[in-house]
C-alpha cells in the first residue's frame, strides 16, 4: 500500500486537498510575466495555451518550452519584444497525457541524455549523482552535462549535496515511460548489474539500494 495509506493506518487524520487546471487569467498573469509583456498584449495567446494545455500548470510551462524549441516563440532582436506565430500554434497537435507529451519532449534530447534520464528513474524519486553515475556503462556518459542539461530543462532540481530529485512525479514516470516496456525487466537488471560491479560492499550497504 502506498505512503498515505500508511499514515492512516497509524491514527494520524489527513486532508486531501485536490488542485485543478487553473484559469484563463491565470495562465495569461503566467504568459505575461514569462515574456515581460503587458497581460492584454499576451491574451489571445494565453488563450491559445489554456485551451491546448488544459489549464495544468505544468503543462503550460512545458507547452510554452516546446513552442520556442519549434520557432513559434521567438526573441526578436530588432522590436526587443517577444514574438510568436499564433496561426501555427493554434495548430500544433498536442497530447492530452502529460506524461505522454513530457516523454515525446524527452525523446528529442540526446541518446544519452535520455539513457540517463531511464536510470535517474529507476533509482526513485530521489538519487545520488555519483550513484547514477555507476549506472551507465557507456564512458561518453558526463554525469554533471546530463544533471545540468536536466536542471536547465526543468526536469530534476538539486535537493542536497550531490542529491537530486524530481520536479514532479509525472515528469519522473515520463523518463521511466522511455524504456520500451518489453525491455524495462532486462533494463532494471543491467542496472543493478552496473551498481554491483562499480560499488564497494561499504557503499551498497550504506546506500541500501532497491529498484
Amino acid at each position: 500500500f502506498g505512503l498515505l495509506e500508511a499514515v492512516r493506518l497509524n491514527g494520524i487524520d489527513l486532508t486531501e486537498i485536490h488542485v485543478g487546471p487553473i484559469e484563463r487569467e491565470s495562465v495569461n498573469s503566467i504568459v505575461s510575466d514569462a515574456l515581460c509583456l503587458p497581460p492584454s498584449l499576451c491574451r489571445p495567446l494565453s488563450t491559445v495555451i489554456h485551451q491546448k494545455a488544459g489549464g495544468v500548470i505544468l503543462f503550460v510551462i512545458r507547452f510554452l518550452n516546446s513552442l520556442n524549441k519549434q520557432g513559434h516563440l521567438v526573441y526578436c532582436l530588432e522590436s526587443r519584444r517577444w514574438t510568436w506565430d499564433l496561426e501555427k500554434i493554434k495548430s500544433e497537435r498536442v497530447s492530452e497525457d502529460f506524461v505522454v507529451h513530457t516523454t515525446l519532449q524527452m525523446n528529442s534530447l540526446p541518446k544519452l541524455v535520455q539513457i540517463g534520464f531511464m536510470s535517474a528513474a529507476c533509482l526513485g524519486s530521489n538519487f545520488n549523482a555519483s550513484i547514477l553515475g555507476k549506472t551507465i556503462e557507456d564512458e561518453e556518459f558526463d554525469v554533471c552535462s546530463f544533471l545540468e542539461i536536466g536542471k536547465d530543462g526543468g526536469y530534476i532540481e538539486e535537493s542536497g549535496l550531490g542529491s537530486f530529485s524530481w520536479t514532479h512525479d509525472q515528469i519522473q514516470q515520463a523518463a521511466y515511460d522511455l524504456i520500451p516496456p518489453t525491455q524495462r525487466e532486462s533494463f532494471h537488471y543491467q542496472l543493478g548489474q552496473m551498481l554491483l560491479e562499480n560499488s564497494t560492499n561499504c557503499e551498497m550497504k550504506r546506500d541500501a539500494l532497491f529498484f
